[in-house]
């Protein structure tokens, strides 16, 4: 699997910055589970989400990992999926499109945008 992150901060509140991203999943008719982590070694957000949407051909994923940093909410959104030529390779496995992935993480942080227009993009 390959991934592309992106990276905002917010100066929204955790409870706004975590219902903007669910507003974002839902408008794209995403089914929203929570990730948990067993390794006792990894940071842990405060609110860990994967949102995905499976199809026939245009499955897609996007993390979401939102951590509050006291005067800042850091969003970290990840899309999840398959280069076209590993996608063929899996024919039979569930495949993301890395493409459609990247798309709808973009949606996802123009709804966090819109909800907070001072939000900045750190990276990605």
């Amino acid at each position: 699997m390959n991934r592309h992150h992106v990276v905002l901060r917010s100066a929204l509140p955790l409870a706004a910055v975590t219902r903007a991203v669910n507003d974002g999943y839902a408008h794209l008719g995403a089914h929203v589970s929570a990730i948990r982590s067993d390794n006792p070694l990894d940071e842990v957000p405060d609110v860990s989400v994967v949102g995905q949407l499976i199809g026939f051909a245009r499955s897609w994923a996007v993390e979401a990992h939102i951590t509050d940093r006291g005067d800042a909410r850091i969003v970290e959104l990840v899309a999840v999926g398959d280069e076209p030529l590993m996608a063929a390779a899996r024919l039979f496995d569930r495949v993301y499109s890395l493409k459609k992935s990247t798309e709808q993480l973009e949606r996802i942080a123009a709804v966090i945008r819109a909800v907070d227009p001072s939000c900045t993009r750190v990276s990605g």
